[in-house]
């Protein structure tokens, strides 16, 4: 079963420092002289997520078991929640939000299938030692709507 992000954690990222990247597939050759070539190399490419969160001491444990646990040391890939398309209101034809029963916006659901980047996520102390601000860095492997 592939794990999900959890709960626990912080479902939206910050937004200071967030770059979501475009899916780099292309194989470039330089020639001897003249403007390199560019060919597709493989369409199996992920998306780079560079990315930070917030958190405190008790989330920060429940990242490093994530991280060794769940995610086997940081190499299988898990569910994380879409940062730019989920949480949307749905809309009618006429432009509105669609409401619940007690009157909230119906937000869609999307998520990624993710995996972490290249580095381990580390953390810097703010707030002497009561805060953390997490670089996350991942790649998107896939996208689902729920």
């Amino acid at each position: 079963m592939i794990p999900v992000w959890p709960a626990s954690l912080p479902q939206r990222v910050l937004a200071e420092g967030f770059n979501e990247g475009l899916r780099e597939g292309r194989l470039q050759t330089a020639p001897e002289r003249g403007v390199p070539k560019l060919r597709r190399g493989s369409s199996a490419v992920g998306k780079p997520i560079l990315q930070s969160i917030k958190i405190d001491a008790e989330q920060f444990t429940t990242l490093e078991r994530f991280w060794d646990v769940d995610t086997g040391g940081g190499v299988r890939p898990f569910w994380f929640p879409d940062q730019t398309r989920g949480g949307i209101p749905i809309l009618t034809t006429a432009g509105e939000p669609i409401l619940t029963a007690n009157g909230a916006a119906l937000l869609n659901s999307k998520w990624w299938l993710v995996q972490f980047g290249g580095t381990a996520p580390s953390a810097g102390t703010r707030s002497r030692g009561m805060s953390f601000v997490v670089p996350v860095p991942m790649t998107v492997l896939y996208s689902w709507a729920a």
